[in-house]
């Protein structure tokens, strides 16, 4: 990833040494393979959405136990929550590597829609 300082107008990049990318819909056993404590191939993580005992790992989408901040639920994975967590961590990363305050999760889910077959759908939304 490339970014600009914001002080400096420096261009800089981040570099890592490993990222993993998978889709589905439920975590993913490499959580467990890989020697996370994971429960249902999901981890935990911080409110911004680090890995709690490394604040350099950042995990997101369908293999992040997220909690909603207001019920305390594990959010379902969905995709319409994947999109908000891989904005929010890409802003945490630029952060973290420019010095910024870093942005905790938050999440206000669109609505949902259901295919019912070729012709029909369901769906509800927030008002």
């Amino acid at each position: 990833m490339h970014y600009a300082d914001r002080e400096t107008d420096e261009n800089g990049e981040v570099v890592a040494g490993t990222i993993i990318w998978a889709t589905g819909v439920r975590g993913s056993s490499v959580m467990a393979a890989s020697g996370y404590q994971a429960k249902q191939n999901r981890m935990s993580v911080t409110p911004y959405l680090q890995d709690p005992a490394d604040d350099r790992i950042y995990i997101v989408g369908d293999v992040a136990a997220v909690t909603d901040s207001k019920t305390g639920q594990i959010l379902l994975t969905t995709a319409q929550l994947a999109l908000v967590m891989g904005k929010i961590t890409g802003k945490n990363v630029l952060a973290a590597v420019t010095g910024y305050e870093l942005t905790p999760f938050t999440y206000k889910s669109l609505g949902t829609v259901c295919s019912i077959g070729n012709t029909s759908v369901i769906g509800g939304g927030r008002r």
